[in-house]
């Protein structure tokens, strides 16, 4: 191994072959040390948790309980806001998705016509998924300052 062989390089070459550790050499190929395998798996498992804490929305480093609320708040917000509002979205399609799908059934079963009696319901369903979209993200806006709220 060289110097300058990185982290991938270094997994690599440790799970093509069966060593304990490996020589580390200068570019004039003297010996400067030795890297082990148990450093090179801490390496990667330290890497791992950036990456899982990054997927969290944890960008500034460690996040403490002893933190203030706000800090913790101000570092994730990026992270939750776009995941809050797709989910909002995701329920709001998967709501009018179901009752698209179960709703001439139903009415089938109850021995009316599907065709005539499904668009109205369904518009109604599909307004009354937005509604509560547009109320939750207002709601959501309230909460964390986004959006002012009228005190008078």
């Amino acid at each position: 191994m060289r110097v300058d062989t990185d982290l991938d390089a270094l997994e690599a070459f440790f799970d093509r072959h069966g060593f304990f550790g490996a020589p580390v050499l200068e570019y004039d190929d003297r010996l400067v040390g030795v890297v082990r395998r148990s450093a090179v798996e801490h390496a990667l498992s330290e890497r791992a948790g950036h990456t899982l804490l990054r997927s969290r929305g944890i960008v500034g480093g460690e996040e403490l309980r002893t933190m203030a609320f706000s800090s913790r708040l101000t570092g994730r917000l990026a992270f939750l806001v776009p995941y809050i509002g797709l989910n909002l979205v995701a329920g709001s399609v998967i709501a009018v998705a179901a009752a698209g799908g179960t709703l001439p059934l139903a009415l089938k079963r109850l021995r009316m016509d599907p065709a005539l009696a499904s668009g109205p319901v369904l518009t109604t369903v599909t307004d009354f998924c937005g509604f509560f979209l547009v109320l939750g993200l207002a709601a959501a806006g309230q909460a964390t300052g986004v959006l002012p709220v009228d005190a008078g």
